[in-house]
């Protein structure tokens, strides 16, 4: 049986890269020679020095001109067929070649983009594609955007007459206890001289691989025509999708022969999850019938060291951490991120809010010397959005819009930031959030500010665009100056309104627009912001963030955010053990530590480790994040104190409970040896489980401990987990040393440690130890039958793992 087949260029060495504009690079006879090697996907601005004279909003890293070129075959049987080239999202303004003929581009970093090359390709022979990236405007972004082909490249072949690559669309209409009804809609095309006479072919497939539905129609097609077919089918023994029971099937669709024999073709497959997704305004989500409160975190697309070049186990660690936490929902900030990012929500169950812009028709203020350090810059997508925000939104939702997890569209984040830039004579001083530093012009009206009153205009532009590619899920913002732009009409015309740190404004707006649907699309960590969102008409909230980021910079040589869960290495930072006592139904008990009368300095609790040194004598505060209602504290085994759910938050007291529960403290005398805290738990068996956590004190680390996370095949980049250790093997939290890595049998593909202040060239075979860790990114080798990772350090020695 032929089948379609989508080749994957991503993972082909024989990439080659230049940085630096060169002329004729798009000829296919052009010498690359000299030209580096290299693996897509690839981002050159992370590879190359930080530097304070490049912006701080896009984390102090080069940008410039890049160009790409590399050879790939195409068989002499696939002559006459359709064939595109995808790209997955090269940031930005790229422009492509193939076989010295120009065939597209696209100015949006975060757009997936194809361009058909059937009528230039060159069939039993090699093909030639030539990509210039100009990212030269290197304030063109709040966030670190990365520079190059960033994401998968791939080459789909198509039979003649084929099914549109980004048309295909699975929806669930209704559905019952025991049966769903399901639509599927599809484009086909015939890009053939012929006139053609198909038979169409939907199967759904459960994960035992047994049909569960098929639906046929005959299609008749005219030379070029493009024709749209929809077919609806009843699925019974009914699996639904949720964030708890995340089940897909297989959707495949094929095209044969109206007459025997059929000869199918498969000409698309996915995988696909039936759900069905209300919100109601006094009620909030219900997912199957089923209220479901959002716990959600904005993601931003970068890794590290890893720039914007991240691959999919990358994120499933991390993800996989954030789960634990117990957070079921994932906003992607503020642009569409990499497929298999959606492929992972749909597998693991997160709710995905898909938000396409950040800036529309007028340039937001860009930071280049530190956050809101003035002047700022004006670059950014602003220039290209009245000629490209359709194709771009229509893109992101036609290629999502088969996923289970998506749940809603946003068009925008913070386009009513005033003075940013517009405004409106209504406005009369700021309240908003992010005002830190502005100057007293910024804070009041400014009649020279494009008005505020066109944003509306623009998003019901934005979500009838939307409604035309999927009228199925709702459309939604995240409003940042909601005080100011209800009474101009702005939310009138969306199904959810999202609210970015605006929980004061929840219960007022509710009563004046009973008919909205409100969720907290952007909240800072606190318990306020949790509390706000667990009223039964709040949809839920997004945390920002879930992990530290790239850009947003406070200032030199601070190169990214820390406002997330996890560092950017993806190690736990206290306040995920904090959320996870807030949003985890598992029991939840985990102690950290501080001098008492130290301060809290940032998001991450600084003060507070996972220590238990300090001098004899000397008064400590004990934190216990916890969920559970008694907790009892243990120094070497004897009893300290316990305290109990009806203690409330009592200062200058040996115990206390924050008023919200999500942690408890005790201030105790420093005396060497074990400190846990330990809940008792009735289970439902009348037995009791006794959950329990222990900090000892540590001696100078003597060890480094390697742990690989998974089993990586030899298509996927190891991660390993570098921690300090004593001579007793318990983890040092304050080691510091200077780690050296080499491979063999592979390449290092990077070193992260997770230290924002850490400018040291990613580039580097060398990284310091933060709070007592960092991982390692390392692949095998073309045909190797294994790899080993080796570490040293002057204090802690070495220490190698092999992986097979």
């Amino acid at each position: 049986m032929p089948e379609v087949y989508m080749k994957e260029l991503t993972r082909y060495k024989n990439w080659k890269f230049h940085l630096g504009d060169v002329e004729d690079a798009w000829r296919k006879d052009y010498d690359d020679s000299e030209w580096e090697k290299i693996t897509i996907p690839h981002d050159w601005s992370i590879r190359r020095p930080f530097s304070q004279k490049y912006s701080s909003g896009t984390g102090y890293v080069e940008g410039g001109i890049g160009w790409y070129r590399h050879e790939f075959p195409l068989s002499a049987g696939d002559a006459g067929k359709h064939v595109l080239l995808i790209f997955d999202g090269i940031y930005k303004n790229s422009t492509v070649w193939v076989n010295s003929s120009c065939c597209g581009g696209r100015p949006y970093g975060y757009t997936t983009f194809a361009v058909d090359i059937s009528r230039i390709a060159r069939f039993g022979v090699t093909n030639e594609v030539s990509v210039r990236v100009d990212q030269r405007e290197i304030s063109d972004s709040r966030w670190f955007t990365g520079a190059g082909i960033t994401r998968k490249v791939r080459v789909l072949i198509q039979e003649p007459v084929h099914i549109v690559y980004d048309s295909l669309f699975f929806t669930t209409v209704k559905c019952g206890k025991d049966s769903a009804q399901v639509k599927v809609s599809c484009e086909v095309e015939n890009t053939s001289n012929e006139e053609a006479e198909k038979l169409l072919k939907i199967g759904l497939t459960d994960t035992e691989k047994k049909g569960v539905l098929e639906l046929t129609e005959v299609v008749r097609l005219e030379p070029g025509e493009i024709k749209t077919v929809e077919m609806t089918g009843e699925v019974t023994d009914l699996h639904l999708w949720d964030d708890v029971s995340p089940y897909l099937y297989t959707l495949t669709v094929e095209i044969g022969n109206t007459k025997a024999p059929a000869d199918w073709t498969v000409s698309d497959i996915r995988k696909v999850g039936i759900r069905t997704v209300e919100f109601e305004p006094d009620r909030g989500m219900y997912v199957n019938g089923v209220s479901k409160k959002i716990r959600g975190v904005c993601l931003h697309h970068d890794a590290g060291c890893l720039g914007a070049a991240v691959t999919k186990e990358i994120w499933r660690r991390r993800l996989e951490k954030l789960k634990k936490a117990g957070c079921n929902a994932v906003r992607m900030s503020h642009n569409p991120h990499m497929p298999e990012l959606y492929d992972l929500c749909d597998e693991m169950g997160f709710y995905v809010m898909d938000e396409a812009f950040d800036e529309w028709e007028n340039a937001k203020n860009k930071w280049y010397q530190g956050h809101n350090v003035y002047p700022p810059r004006h670059e950014g997508y602003y220039k290209y959005f009245h000629e490209w925000h359709r194709s771009d939104l229509q893109a992101m939702i036609r290629r999502d819009r088969c996923h289970p997890c998506v749940i809603m569209w946003s068009v925008g984040n913070e386009l009513d930031y005033p003075n940013d830039p517009y405004c409106h004579p209504l406005f009369q001083s700021m309240t908003g959030n992010n005002d830190a530093n502005k100057p007293a012009q910024e804070r009041i009206y400014n009649p020279d500010k494009p008005n505020a009153e066109r944003l509306t205009e623009i998003l019901n532009l934005l979500v009838k665009e939307t409604k035309e590619a999927d009228d199925t899920r709702p459309v939604t913002v995240a409003a940042a100056f909601p005080e100011l732009t209800t009474q101009l009409g702005y939310i009138d015309g969306l199904d959810v309104v999202g609210y970015n740190y605006k929980e004061h404004l929840y219960e007022e707006h509710h009563a004046a627009f009973p008919e909205k649907s409100f969720l907290g699309s952007e909240t800072d960590h606190s318990s306020a912001a949790w509390e706000a969102a667990k009223k039964p008409y709040i949809c839920g909230q997004f945390l920002w963030t879930g992990v530290d980021y790239m850009g947003e910079a406070l200032g030199w040589p601070m190169r990214g955010s820390d406002a997330g869960l996890l560092t950017m290495a993806g190690f736990e930072k206290n306040e995920y053990y904090r959320r996870m006592a807030m949003w985890s139904s598992e029991p939840v008990v985990h102690l950290i530590t501080r001098r008492v009368g130290q301060p809290d300095r940032s998001r991450e609790l600084e003060p507070f480790g996972r220590t238990w040194n300090y001098k004899p004598g000397e008064e400590v505060e004990v934190r216990c994040y916890t969920n559970q209602d008694k907790i009892y504290l243990y120094l070497n085994g004897s009893p300290v104190t316990e305290l109990s759910a009806e203690d409330t938050c009592r200062e200058n007291t040996s115990k206390t409970r924050n008023k919200n529960k999500e942690y408890v403290c005790w201030k105790i005398p420093f005396s060497p040896g074990v400190l846990k805290a330990e809940a008792v738990e009735g289970g439902t068996d009348g037995k009791e489980r006794r959950i329990c956590d222990k900090i000892c004190t540590v001696y100078v680390a003597t060890a480094l401990k390697l742990d690989v996370y998974g089993t990586p095949d030899a298509h996927e980049i190891a991660q390993i987990e570098v921690q300090a250790v004593d001579m007793k093997g318990n983890f040092v939290e304050s080691a510091s040393e200077v780690v050296k890595v080499h491979v063999e049998g592979g390449a290092l593909k990077g070193i992260e440690n997770g230290d924002l202040y850490d400018v040291t060239e990613y580039t580097a075979d060398y990284r310091r130890l933060y709070r007592g860790r960092l991982i390692i990114y390392a692949k095998k080798a073309d045909g190797s039958q294994g790899m080993k990772v080796k570490v040293e350090s002057a204090y802690a020695g070495t220490a190698e793992i092999d992986i097979k």
